[in-house]
């Protein structure tokens, strides 16, 4: 663990905590439904109800059923708020904001709009839908630090890294933890608490919670103290600085900018299998990219199996995976497909093109300095 005092100085950093960490989308609904006449039309089939999973749970454990329209489409989303959250939308935007009727609740107005503007920057910009996988309504540990919900500051030293005088320069928001953070395991878990959840309904209560004034805006200051904050940034100055002695010579250098390489691209293969479902007898999907390799080498056979599923699914439905071979190919969708039915020599072929992009990286970063090398990582 690390001390409760920070290690630095951050001169400006209570200037940067009143940056904007989340911005709710901007919602205007026309025409209000009564809650009789839309809890008609639900069980008639005659509205559109939202298919999204807000949470795995059958039940919410907030215990109740409320209603609002989904700004991308119109569909009715079916969430569970806490009861605090029911009284301070009714607080603040009025007895009207909320119809009872049983157990069900409809929102309506101003609190409908609100509501829907941070269920819209939830699940559509930081991206719960996308990274729900298998689309259970459970975000686990991988899908919540893939979501944009993160942020981070550029670091100066004065004086070089041994100064304890940091400015802190931008801040960006709404970015995946592995652009904040270089893998620390100990902060990963308090910051994936800070600024995720394992669901859309418990994302937002938590963002209603929070946003006290009810317009629409976040502040980095709200999410966490500035001891907080400062206990972060020592935690990535540190780990940075771990790997930044690591790297003694350009042979070093050249090593961990492969290493970098060869490490999101074993995560993009890991999630596109993951992603079809073709965690292949032969080829595992928590398997490194070497081991990968090695077995397209050893088992042209099952490596053929494989590429007959790919191209299969491609013609039937247009997998993704089939797109993202191509891109990275860089041929045309007629070629390729021509290549997985009848090319023998395919797999070669991909393992040549993987070898190119080492290659290149050694020519493209051979000659460059550190410094060049830590600004291309950040």
């Amino acid at each position: 663990m690390f001390p409760s005092v920070s290690k630095y100085n951050y001169m400006n950093l209570e200037m940067k905590l009143s940056t904007t960490a989340y911005k709710s989308a901007h919602v205007s609904f026309g025409e209000e439904e009564d809650i009789r006449k839309m809890q008609e039309m639900i069980e008639a089939s005659d509205i559109l109800v939202s298919n999204i999973k807000v949470r795995k749970e059958a039940e919410s454990p907030y215990q109740n059923n409320v209603y609002f329209r989904d700004p991308l489409n119109g569909a009715y989303v079916n969430v569970g708020l806490s009861y605090e959250n029911l009284d301070r939308l009714q607080e603040v935007f009025g007895e009207n904001a909320l119809k009872t009727d049983g157990k069900n609740i409809l929102l309506k107005g101003r609190a409908e709009e609100f509501v829907s503007s941070w269920y819209a920057d939830i699940t559509y910009k930081r991206g719960y839908l996308r990274e729900d996988i298998n689309q259970d309504g459970f975000l686990d540990r991988a899908e919540r630090m893939s979501t944009h919900s993160f942020n981070t500051m550029q670091r100066q030293f004065y004086g070089g890294t041994k100064n304890k005088d940091v400015n802190l320069g931008n801040v960006s928001t709404y970015i995946k933890h592995s652009q904040m953070m270089p893998g620390n395991s100990n902060l990963s878990t308090s910051l994936m608490e800070k600024y995720t959840s394992h669901s859309i309904e418990e994302e937002l209560n938590k963002m209603i919670t929070i946003d006290q004034k009810a317009n629409g805006s976040i502040r980095l200051n709200q999410l966490g103290s500035k001891q907080e904050y400062a206990q972060y940034l020592d935690e990535i100055i540190h780990t940075q600085k771990q790997e930044i002695d690591s790297i003694a010579t350009e042979e070093d250098l050249k090593e961990y900018l492969l290493k970098e390489l060869l490490k999101k691209t074993k995560e993009f293969l890991k999630k596109q299998l993951k992603k079809s479902g073709m965690e292949h007898k032969s080829i595992e999907a928590d398997a490194s990219l070497e081991e990968v390799m090695d077995k397209i080498v050893e088992s042209p056979q099952s490596t053929k199996e494989l590429l007959e599923k790919i191209q299969t699914q491609a013609t039937e439905n247009e997998d993704p995976i089939f797109t993202q071979i191509q891109k990275l190919t860089k041929l045309d969708k007629q070629t390729l497909k021509n290549n997985l039915e009848n090319n023998p020599d395919f797999e070669e072929d991909i393992i040549a093109i993987v070898q190119g992009i080492a290659q290149n990286v050694d020519r493209k970063y051979a000659s460059n300095t550190l410094e060049r090398a830590l600004d291309i990582k950040a």
